[in-house]
């Protein structure tokens, strides 16, 4: 069954709700008939995507989606982020290696991307790291060999700790090809440089302070903004309007330090405690407003909208597809590590490689990852939970052991923030919210 009936109460009103995971939408338990019968009329209808079935299938598919391809220049940084899962003694590593990227090599491999992917799209080249501004001659190596070897349009982007204001040579650079820069930094100058640190202990702040002063009138930047459970989160708000005053177009994404890979048991518990504590104060101070009538800040807004876009993407119709929720292998993109393998993205290990430079793409290996991922999907009984569309199962989320996290603390924070997101869309119907 792909149900879950709640009760929401609104404004001392109390509503009786169904989500149907089925296609992945809510509706009040009054028109659960009508719903059945819409589903039955109209969804069922639909023609589910289809996804390739042998290595031919995979090597079109792949070579006619994919659109976007990330070169990680090197694993090594500047910094040494206290929360970082690379360079963090909280993390077990994951064979943290020297290599800088070979070029040679990335233009064997672009020689053989052109080859295959012959559409006219335009492709996103992106840089990562560790810390890839280290390497400038690098990036400025590899931007002119795409724009040599890819006979289309090119975009780029890059995401950087910010600390490379005094490189102007390669400001310079990245500003004259239209780079889109995404620049980590976690709020103002004591909240952080508890976590975002040099290696010698010295805050970060001051250096991307002035990396953003130079670039204060650049409209392609966003901030990228980690919230640690011992950040103070009630300075964050402050840290917007600092960002707003130096440009308002500049956007702010948030997201949340990785609590899952934590070594220890006892300091993963008490990260896990901490913050859900915080996520659970920050839900319960956004309904108290939204009941109120009054406006959220900026930073509630940036919170608000983590939940919306990415955890709960509920439509009318949902989406058809594998219900495990996963990107096909290299349909969006392929991320090169500084050691010259291919892997499926930038949060995956060395586990997932899909290919190397040298040789390009395995595309067997890449049917028999999507097929292991289906397979252990079934058997761990993800196409019967009706929270299957709210939680991300993806390669990045699987366990060293190739096993899906799923248990019932985590069914329980999924109905928990399900319940979050349809009070908040019922108090916006109500006229009580931010609407």
């Amino acid at each position: 069954m792909r149900k879950v009936s709640l009760e929401i109460e609104v404004k001392g009103r109390k509503i009786d709700v169904v989500y149907d995971g089925s296609i992945n939408t809510f509706y009040p338990k009054e028109f659960e008939r009508k719903m059945e019968e819409f589903k039955r009329k109209i969804f069922l209808r639909t023609v589910p995507k289809e996804y390739p079935k042998n290595v031919e299938e995979v090597r079109r598919y792949v070579i006619s989606q994919n659109k976007r391809l990330i070169f990680e220049i090197s694993q090594n940084c500047n910094l040494k982020c206290k929360y970082c899962f690379l360079h963090s003694g909280l993390y077990l590593k994951k064979n943290l290696n020297q290599d800088v990227i070979p070029i040679k090599q990335v233009r064997k491999f672009l020689k053989f991307y052109r080859e295959l992917n012959r559409k006219p799209s335009p492709i996103l080249i992106g840089f990562y790291g560790g810390e890839p501004t280290i390497y400038p001659h690098k990036i400025v190596q590899i931007v002119n060999i795409c724009r040599e070897e890819l006979n289309k349009e090119l975009m780029f982007y890059i995401s950087t700790n910010g600390t490379f204001a005094q490189n102007k040579e390669l400001l310079d650079f990245l500003l004259r090809n239209n780079f889109y820069l995404q620049i980590s930094i976690d709020g103002p100058k004591e909240e952080n440089d508890k976590f975002r640190t040099f290696p010698s202990g010295r805050g970060s702040f001051e250096a991307i302070e002035k990396l953003l002063r130079n670039i204060k009138f650049y409209p392609k930047v966003r901030i990228i903004l980690t919230l640690h459970p011992f950040h103070n989160w009630e300075k964050m708000e402050d840290f917007f309007r600092y960002i707003k005053k130096i440009n308002p177009s500049w956007h702010i994404e948030l997201s949340f330090v990785n609590v899952d890979e934590i070594v220890k048991d006892e300091v993963k518990k008490h990260y896990k405690k901490a913050l859900y504590e915080k996520i659970t104060d920050m839900k319960t101070r956004i309904l108290e407003k939204l009941e109120r009538g009054l406006n959220l800040n900026h930073f509630e807004e940036s919170f608000l909208n983590f939940f919306e876009e990415f955890s709960f993407k509920i439509t009318i119709l949902g989406k058809k597809g594998p219900f495990h929720k996963s990107c096909f292998p290299g349909e969006d993109r392929l991320y090169i590590s500084s050691s010259g393998n291919i892997k499926i993205c930038e949060r995956v290990s060395d586990s997932f490689t899909i290919g190397h430079l040298e040789e390009g793409l395995n595309f067997k290996r890449i049917l028999r990852f999507w097929n292991f991922l289906n397979e252990i999907s079934i058997q761990e009984g993800c196409a019967t939970c009706p929270f299957v569309n709210l939680c991300s199962r993806c390669f990045a989320r699987l366990t060293n052991d190739f096993k899906i996290q799923c248990n019932e603390e985590k069914r329980d924070k999924l109905k928990s923030n399900l319940e979050f997101f349809i009070k908040v869309k019922l108090l916006e119907k109500f006229k009580g919210g931010k609407k």
